[in-house]
């Protein structure tokens, strides 16, 4: 699992922490991760999520080479074609960002999601 606290406790932070975890739990899609379950008390406020073995999208996208915006186009010294994992991602991805886009509860301001 992978656990997610809060460093800057403010009660704008508490709020929007506590908005999270509330948006999490009801989510359920193969590709967002999993919500296992939150700790709130006075010594720990956490959120237990699905561990993720190969990290976060914003880990991925922050180390890896741009996708090109052409299928077929090149990714740093790689081509993508149809049966390409990248491209897979990429589909994932999407995937997941339409169901989140397509539930009355998603809130466009989060960039956590």
């Amino acid at each position: 699992v992978a656990i997610k606290t809060m460093i800057d406790i403010t009660e704008t932070n508490v709020k929007d922490f506590r908005s999270e975890i509330l948006l999490t739990a009801i989510l359920r899609h193969p590709n967002i991760v999993n919500f296992v379950g939150a700790c709130w008390g006075r010594e720990l406020t956490c959120m237990v999520l699905e561990w993720v073995s190969k990290g976060s999208l914003s880990d991925f996208l922050e180390t890896d080479a741009t996708v090109s915006s052409s299928i077929g186009g090149s990714v740093g010294e790689h081509t993508l074609y149809w049966n390409d994992p990248l491209l897979r991602l990429t589909i994932d991805i999407a995937r997941g960002m339409n169901y989140l886009h397509t539930r009355s509860y998603y809130d466009e301001q989060n960039e956590e999601i």
